[in-house]
């Protein structure tokens, strides 16, 4: 048993205080019965990646590619073992790219695979100690956005484990896309029903010691047109790939693929190459938006302003190339006409005052007061073909 020392009486009281405080520091605590005793457990690892042969043992949970060609589905399986001395649940897997999906499985203690419990949330696989799985990604090259460039993409694990709940998986791929298409695609936002259109692409070889060379366009669809013209720039060919509709077309949003076929500096067949076509079909002559709706004023009902009561606008155009048109004439037919006033202008008009678009607006007058009205503006053109449209109005909240 520790003795307490006896101060001298000459020690001043501060220095009394200090030695005291290092007798207590040095002098073990004795409790009432048995002492406590502290264990410490250590860190459990949870889940490691059991290495596998085409594996780099230098660099666990990381995979390389290499070099893919464009269009290619590769996949690889990392195995993951319980290291833990307590159950593992694996709660999430969460690729971080689109173009990779991931596939988990347990390896039983006979080799068989059993696949996720889907129907309980955060508990996708429960791993024994010494227990395995597999994750197996797939990645579609064709969903790898930027091609020719190094890509690094990860997987997060998220487990239950106490101290290492969390585990990354890498993957290095370098896709090889053997041209370069500039547009990516043929994209026509305005395509005449009545006339067609097409649009073009420049592609080129993106490493011409390939020696590659582009073939023969692959059958089209039907109503659609496509044709490659090849020329020299700085000594190496480039073709220009124009694509697009023939007319009639329907209306509305249509698109196809145009396959090219490729050929190796030896002859023989490469991987054919996709180009899209997409386009927005229009009636030739139209109206945007194709009905007028009249509200009344921010400013409010009853305030006077310069412009009415309300104010709603629309365009008309002609997507007919070289086609223009002019408004000689109007009349409003339907509810409130009387309150309504029309207005048609026309943008960078020609000689004759004909434009291949009109600015339109229809104004409510002050004398104006209904909830709802309806009609139609029936416009009449100097055209030999257009000589008259309609373009419906509704109105909504015009009560003073």
């Amino acid at each position: 048993m520790s003795k307490l020392l006896a101060l001298p009486p000459h020690m001043p009281h501060i220095s009394k205080v200090l030695l005291l405080l290092l007798w207590l520091v040095a002098t073990p605590i004795l409790g009432c019965g048995n002492e406590a005793e502290v264990t410490n457990h250590g860190v459990e690892p949870g889940l490691v990646v059991a290495i596998q042969p085409d594996e780099d043992p230098e660099r666990p949970g990381y995979f390389d590619f290499g070099v893919v060609e464009d269009g290619q589905i590769v996949s690889h399986t990392f195995v993951l073992e319980n290291k833990d001395s307590r159950d593992v649940t694996i709660q999430k897997v969460d690729p971080g790219c689109g173009c990779t999906v991931a596939r988990v499985m347990r390896i039983e203690k006979d080799g068989s695979r059993t696949p996720p419990m889907a129907e309980r949330p955060l508990e996708l696989l429960i791993l024994e100690p010494g227990m395995r799985a597999e994750i197996e990604l797939l990645v579609d090259t064709k969903a790898v956005k930027i091609k020719n460039i190094d890509k690094l993409f990860m997987v997060r694990i998220s487990t239950n484990a106490l101290d290492n709940p969390y585990l990354t998986l890498e993957c290095h791929l370098i896709v090889d896309q053997p041209w370069q298409i500039a547009p990516a695609s043929v994209n026509l936002l305005n395509v005449p029903q009545g006339a067609g259109a097409t649009g073009k692409v420049t592609i080129k070889s993106a490493n011409e010691k390939k020696g590659l060379m582009l073939g023969e366009i692959q059958s089209l669809p039907r109503g659609t047109t496509a044709k490659l013209v090849r020329q020299e720039q700085f000594q190496a060919p480039v073709w220009t790939l124009e694509a697009g509709f023939l007319a009639p077309v329907p209306i509305g949003r249509q698109g196809f693929d145009v396959w090219i076929d490729t050929v190796r500096a030896d002859g023989s067949p490469a991987e054919p190459i996709l180009v899209k076509v997409a386009g927005n079909v229009t009636a030739d002559v139209g109206f945007m938006p194709e009905r007028m709706i009249l509200r009344p004023n921010p400013s409010g009902i009853g305030i006077k302003t310069e412009v009415g009561l309300g104010k709603t606008i629309a365009k008309l155009s002609s997507h007919l190339s070289g086609h223009t048109l002019k408004v000689v004439g109007y009349q409003i037919t339907g509810d409130q006409a009387d309150h309504l006033e029309f207005d048609a202008q026309p943008v960078r008009p020609n000689a004759n005052g004909a434009s291949s678009e009109w600015n339109l607006s229809l104004i409510a007058k002050d004398s104006l007061s209904v909830e709802k009205f309806t009609g139609t503006i029936n416009i009449e053109l100097d055209d030999a073909q257009y000589k008259q449209m309609e373009l419906p109005y509704v109105g909504l909240g015009f009560v003073q």
